[in-house]
């Protein structure tokens, strides 16, 4: 792999945690955006992640950061607390996330722990609710960063995404859907290499891949034509050929399509009106006839975004998307 520039914090000292608040870095810091009539106008833009591996492997937070800074973000606090193998729970039980949330004054907070299509399902949900309190009664808003299954559990990626979706949803936060940024790349290139040596971890395109996603929904911008950089640095080493790097930002575009694409207190210079979507919801709908209600979606002409099909967890499910851009997620159990 690409010898990137690491960045990321993978663990803080509790002794630490006490100092955070005299660390100008990881305050909240002004940054300017230019509106449609050429002002220059302040808003706020900091970003945590907490999670794991998947998080540490390539930075990502690095090249999300050279990503903002690309689109003429000056300056920004992308900072991330993961530790390889953790969950949600694990870094709850640490209690260094709770202090750091406390601390720092996020405008966003990116959680992140493993698949969880089945049997970590309920941890995802249980401690994606406990944090987000913790993380709104900071002032932040909570952030779900979708990943992936294993190779070996390739089958599982529906079930990834359902439990993200909902995760998110649960929490009114901000789905960041990279899982499914994946199969939008494989759909265009089903060669193309995202899982790493271990068949897990990503390669640097996917980790580039992941950072397009959160980059458009953090911003509202269309990551088509953003630099084929992978980091900070300028080396040709870190640069992707053009044609790869313009296949990814496509597949990014295409997983954010469905989804309300923006931070709710950033400016939108193309805002026509003060009407501001829901975002990062998605909407589950459990009913004893999903197959009818599906005929009927059918027969309205309704725009159906998967159709109906039976799920490994044991749910038949069909999704729709309403023209807010919320995902509504239809099912029964299979009986």
């Amino acid at each position: 792999s690409l010898p990137l520039p690491r960045r990321v914090i993978e663990a803080v000292p509790a002794a630490a945690v006490s100092r955070l608040p005299m660390l100008g870095i990881l305050l909240a810091i002004a940054i300017t955006a230019m509106d449609a009539a050429g002002q220059e106008r302040p808003y706020r833009l900091s970003v945590l992640f907490i999670g794991n591996s998947l998080t540490i492997e390539n930075d990502l937070p690095a090249m999300l950061e050279a990503l903002l800074n690309s689109a003429g973000v000056d300056e920004v606090s992308v900072l991330s607390l993961s530790r390889p193998g953790y969950g949600l729970e694990d870094h709850w039980r640490l209690g260094v996330a709770r202090k750091m949330i406390e601390a720092g004054d996020w405008d966003v907070v990116v959680l992140q722990q493993g698949p969880s299509a089945t049997e970590g399902r309920s941890s995802l949900l249980e401690y994606t609710g406990r944090f987000a309190e913790e993380i709104k009664r900071a002032g932040g808003q909570t952030a779900l960063f979708m990943v992936w299954p294993s190779r070996q559990r390739f089958f599982d990626f529906e079930g990834v995404s359902e439990s993200y979706a909902m995760a998110a949803g649960s929490v009114g936060g901000l789905l960041l859907p990279v899982g499914d940024a994946w199969r939008a790349t494989w759909r265009r290139d089903p060669d193309l290499a995202l899982y790493g040596p271990d068949a897990f971890h990503p390669t640097p395109k996917a980790t580039y891949l992941a950072a397009l996603v959160i980059f458009q929904r953090l911003t509202g911008l269309d990551p088509r034509g953003m630099p084929a950089r992978l980091g900070p640095s300028s080396s040709p080493d870190f640069i992707l050929p053009e044609a790869l790097a313009a296949l990814l930002q496509e597949a990014a575009a295409e997983a954010n399509a469905g989804l309300s694409d923006r931070l709710p207190n950033l400016p939108d210079p193309d805002a026509a009106s003060d009407y501001v979507p829901p975002q990062g919801i998605s909407v589950m709908i459990e009913t004893e006839d999903v197959s009818g209600y599906y005929r009927r979606c059918e027969e309205k002409g309704l725009a159906v975004k998967e159709p109906l099909a039976d799920q490994p967890w044991g749910h038949r499910r069909f999704v729709l998307t309403d023209p807010d851009g919320l995902r509504l997620y239809f099912f029964s159990e299979i009986k």
